[in-house]
């Protein structure tokens, strides 16, 4: 086929490293092992798992602590996951696009907007991402998302500040650079603490590109590409109020600001059942072999959780079921839930024209876990097993990595038949 994206992958880094946690890989999928996946590994062998306000936490399970504690992503994945809010593309045509997406206290005098860029003049002025219509951050499917990023490149002249600020359930994250050094402010609860950046410098007529992540409870600073050392507000699983944030940036003094784009972090989610409902912000100890909203999950040597990036569209860890059914012969057929077709009557119709069959069979499965198309009727079926067992398969098994994604792209060969 032509279309599609290319995958490269590596099939010996595994022999020499360790599978690691936010590692994109390709494995073959474990009920259905013709065919191959690419996922983020979220999960590794040997612990607690739990997924809890949009994050991932984590504890060993022989550690002596058994507090579950945040899983950050290295900066550098982190950076390549933002992802841009609906509609806020470019935002710095003119004054009036500007305007529709950032609120300001300040006097309209203060600053200008213009041929994609904007420049303020002097004092203290300050902007808030929001429109008239929804004032925080949210994905895809409107859930309201705390891990935050804003970005630019800033030209300041003599005596400027640039500020950038990040309030979500962690508390209130603000960045503030100079050109004597810079810090990042945290507030929460009303206790603030301050966080130096003695060698983050602005340099006065000279641009500077900013990055301001904050993420996985802790504060970044990327300045001109290199990221200082991060401020981490919490590590341990704590009570929070659900995920919400705002993004704020601005300046005191004389800065021309070009490049502004802002994204938001996966927010990764259990299976939702109502059983698995924290609202109270309680987290269940049991596991019941599912990866669910608020529950931990007990992963064993040698196995791993895979989820999407498209969390809210992915077939994944969180929607595997293992179904099994037992015929009369004694032989057990073992396939993924979705591969049972016998409820679509177009699949149907199909299977019996193409297999020229008189009658509907009981059950229709497109493929076992070797890839086996199965059609079964009553008097193939065990009659002390009439009933599929059937429970989740959450995990990947080590054998069956295939190897680690490093490069994803779209090669000449989707327009121009070059490539094969």
């Amino acid at each position: 086929s032509t279309g599609g994206d290319r995958i490269m992958v590596t099939k010996y880094y595994y022999i020499f490293e360790d599978v690691r946690r936010y590692d994109v890989v390709v494995f073959k999928f474990p009920l259905e092992l013709s065919r191959n996946f690419i996922k983020r590994v979220t999960g590794v062998q040997n612990e607690k798992f739990l997924v809890y306000q949009g994050n991932l936490y984590a504890c060993g399970l022989d550690e002596p602590d058994e507090s579950l504690r945040i899983q950050r992503r290295p900066v550098e994945t982190q950076r390549s996951i933002w992802i841009q809010p609906e509609g806020a593309g470019q935002m710095l045509p003119d004054r009036d696009v500007f305007l529709k997406w950032w609120r300001t206290q300040s006097s309209l005098s203060s600053f200008d907007v213009s041929s994609n860029a904007l420049r303020t003049k002097s004092g203290n002025v300050r902007f808030e991402y929001g429109s008239v219509i929804r004032a925080w951050v949210s994905d895809q499917v409107r859930t309201a998302v705390g891990d935050l990023m804003v970005a630019f490149d800033a030209v300041p002249q003599d005596g400027a500040k640039v500020t950038a600020a990040v309030e979500n359930e962690f508390g209130r994250f603000e960045l503030v650079l100079e050109a004597g050094g810079s810090r990042i402010d945290h507030v929460r609860n009303g206790v603030k603490r301050t966080h130096p950046l003695p060698d983050a410098k602005l340099r006065p007529g000279r641009k500077s590109e900013v990055e301001f992540l904050v993420y996985d409870g802790q504060a970044v600073l990327v300045l001109d590409g290199r990221a200082r050392a991060p401020y981490e507000a919490a590590t341990a699983i704590d009570l929070l109020p659900p995920p919400s944030g705002t993004i704020q940036f601005g300046a005191e003094g004389a800065v021309e600001f070009t490049n502004l784009r802002i994204g938001h972090d996966l927010f990764y989610k259990g299976e939702e059942s109502r059983d698995s409902n924290i609202e109270d912000g309680s987290v269940r100890r049991g596991d019941d072999g599912r990866l669910r909203i608020g529950g931990i999950l007990r992963i064993g040597p040698n196995q791993y959780v895979m989820m999407g990036d498209n969390v809210g569209n992915s077939h994944d860890s969180r929607k595997w079921r293992e179904r099994i059914y037992t015929l009369k012969d004694g032989r057990k057929i073992t396939f993924e839930s979705q591969a049972e077709m016998t409820h679509k009557s177009e699949v149907v119709r199909e299977v019996m024209q193409r297999l020229n069959l008189t009658e509907p069979p009981l059950h229709y499965i497109k493929a076992d876990r070797e890839g086996r198309e199965w059609v079964l009727y009553e008097k193939d079926m065990d009659p002390a097993h009439r009933g599929a067992e059937d429970r989740p398969f959450p995990f990947v098994d080590r054998k069956h990595i295939i190897g680690k994604a490093f490069w994803v792209w779209w090669p000449m060969g989707r327009w121009f038949k070059m490539i094969r």
